[in-house]
């Protein structure tokens, strides 16, 4: 892979604007194992410096950071920046086909707990965005033989939520098409919101906008809320400096024009995709590990350790 396909490639992630975090994550292992392919052509220090670049486009992307991270860390201990480009080239996609294998089972463990404990086949339930993990849990469920009736929202500006209505549809469960203006009209019909989480605090998590004022229209009318999620997305502030924080907490600004492509002259189209919610909106966290409380959530990380292959000095300031 030449440095122009590979940056080509790295473009097309930064621009996709309809996968939630899992979903650009793997588009990024597959980007790394594709180069890893090309042994010949291996460069490690141009694959570092890239996937720096894209993650300052993606900071609040707290999955794409522990796959980095993890990555970072292993190139740093095993010091495999001094070996040849074929091995450097077989232990990264080694790396990334082993760290798949670890984290692919989640969906289906998190749909046991599920099934567990809120009986799904008996449930209606709200989803908003386009999350790859929500969707594996549903299409697991139907591979169970449970089928969920679901409220799906258009999902805007990007109106990713039409994908995932595509793939709930085909699963086998009973879907209706929805903006997010109109749950309320539908709400009685509901028992659950599912939200996805792009990233997890101990008092707040991130997703799609538009999730806090679902969340407090279901807390209004006495239904819960549950966050789908992994540990792999959670970052214990304590253990971070605030100024890492404000580097994961940051998202730079979407194209206007996806709002409003020709505004008139003086009016100042604002667009971003992703929002914190408060975690006392959560009635708990689905996640391998079970069902967490949200007061639970700090047993979730045991060891943090940032690797020095990170550049956060090219992160846009906040």
């Amino acid at each position: 892979m030449t440095p122009e396909q590979l940056q080509n490639r790295i473009a097309e992630i930064i621009t996709d604007n309809s996968s939630g975090s899992t979903g650009v994550l793997n588009s990024v292992m597959d980007l790394v194992k594709d180069h890893a392919q090309d042994q010949g052509d291996f460069r490690m220090q141009l694959l570092v410096d890239k996937l720096n670049e894209l993650f300052v486009e993606r900071p609040n992307f707290l999955v794409l950071f522990h796959f980095l991270n993890e990555l970072f860390l292993e190139l740093e201990e095993k010091d495999i920046q001094r070996t040849k480009p074929e091995q450097q080239a077989t232990f990264v996609n080694d790396f990334v086909w082993g760290y798949q294998a670890r984290w692919n089972m989640n969906s289906k463990t998190i749909a046991e707990t599920f099934r567990k404990e809120i009986d799904p086949g008996r449930k209606t339930f709200l989803l908003h965005s386009n999350s790859s993990l929500i969707k594996g849990i549903f299409k697991e469920l139907s591979v169970q033989g449970i089928r969920c009736r679901v409220f799906q929202t258009l999902s805007s500006p990007a109106e990713e939520g039409k994908q995932q209505a595509e793939v709930l549809q085909e699963s086998g469960h009973s879907v209706s098409f929805i903006t997010e203006s109109e749950v309320r009209k539908f709400i009685h019909e509901m028992d659950f919101f599912i939200s996805g989480c792009d990233g997890l605090y101990r008092d707040f998590f991130v997703n799609k906008s538009g999730s806090m004022a679902l969340a407090l229209l279901f807390r209004h009318f006495g239904k819960k809320t549950f966050v789908a999620t992994e540990s792999r997305k959670y970052v214990d502030q304590e253990k971070i400096s605030d100024k890492l924080l404000s580097k994961f907490r940051m998202e730079p600004p979407k194209n206007p024009a996806e709002i409003w492509d020709d505004p008139p002259k003086g009016i100042k189209v604002k667009n971003y995709y992703f929002e914190e919610i408060p975690l006392d909106l959560a009635d708990g966290l689905f996640t391998e590990k079970g069902l967490v409380k949200p007061d639970q959530i700090v047993d979730l990380q045991k060891e943090f350790r940032i690797s020095a292959l990170f550049n956060f000095d090219n992160h846009i300031q906040t």
